[in-house]
C-alpha cells in the first residue's frame, strides 16, 4: 500500500502474513518490526524545512483477514482505510 502525503512524498507499508511489517518514505526505511496483531510505528521526516511527526497504526480486522491502516502526520489523521 502507498500513500502520498500532503506535501507529495510517499510512505510505503508493507505487511506480510508471517507479521513482518516495515515502513518506507520515499523509498528508505524508517521503521520494521515483527508483530502478532499489527503495530504502531513512528518516525519523522524533514518536510520543507520543518520537522514532522508520523505515526502508522498497522491492526489486523476483527475477523482475522487482512489489516487496516491509520496515518497521521502531527497528529492529524491523513488516511485511514478501517
Amino acid at each position: 500500500m502507498i500513500i502520498t502525503t500532503p506535501n507529495n512524498n510517499t510512505i510505503e507499508i508493507a505487511n506480510t502474513i508471517t507479521g513482518k511489517e516495515k515502513i518506507l518514505y520515499n523509498g528508505n526505511v524508517v521503521s520494521a518490526k515483527r508483530t502478532v496483531a499489527g503495530g504502531i510505528h513512528l518516525f519523522t521526516a524533514t518536510e520543507s524545512n520543518e520537522v514532522v511527526n508520523y505515526e502508522v497504526e498497522i491492526r489486523s480486522r476483527w475477523h482475522g483477514m487482512g489489516y487496516y491502516v491509520n496515518v497521521r502526520r502531527n497528529g492529524v489523521m491523513i488516511f485511514s482505510n478501517k
